[in-house]
């Protein structure tokens, strides 16, 4: 049973054993995984001054503009939207976000129940989870600021 492998991280070591624990958790779990560092930051920008989606408040007006214009409240919206996050693989990469600010995570899993491009990383005040492609699990956003929750911004 997969729960054996648990606790995965000692988070006092370094980030390439992070790394290397998280890559080889994803591929118990899915056998056609790859795990990958891309070393630019998810916003694509390199100044994050110049990252308007870089606060909380920015990101998440942004989403519930998108998500639902003016029909809803922020409460209703937040209320709505948020989920947990359940994954233990997707708390560490929230993890493994903040202590790597710059780069992104990118999580390939592709199985008969789903093919999925994962791009993880920390913009501003919160870490993003974005599948940013049609083909490969959607082209959804979520964003999370405590790694237990993320509330959903994005869905084309």
């Amino acid at each position: 049973m997969i729960t054996t492998l648990r606790p995965l991280f000692d988070y006092e070591e370094s980030n390439s054993n992070t790394l290397s624990n998280l890559a080889a958790y994803l591929c118990c779990l899915y056998p056609h995984c790859r795990v990958s560092v891309k070393d630019t930051p998810i916003s694509g920008l390199s100044d994050e001054n110049q990252d308007r989606f870089a606060s909380w408040e920015a990101v998440i007006a942004s989403g519930q503009s998108y998500m639902t214009g003016k029909s809803m409240t922020r409460q209703a919206y937040l209320r709505k939207y948020t989920s947990r996050i359940s994954s233990k693989w997707q708390q560490d990469a929230y993890i493994w976000a903040l202590q790597n600010p710059g780069k992104t995570l990118v999580v390939e899993i592709k199985d008969s129940l789903r093919d999925e491009i994962w791009w993880i990383g920390k913009r501003g005040e919160c870490v993003h989870f974005l599948l940013p492609h049609h083909d490969h699990g959607g082209e959804k956003a979520w964003v999370s600021r405590n790694g237990k929750s993320r509330v959903l911004v994005n869905v084309d």
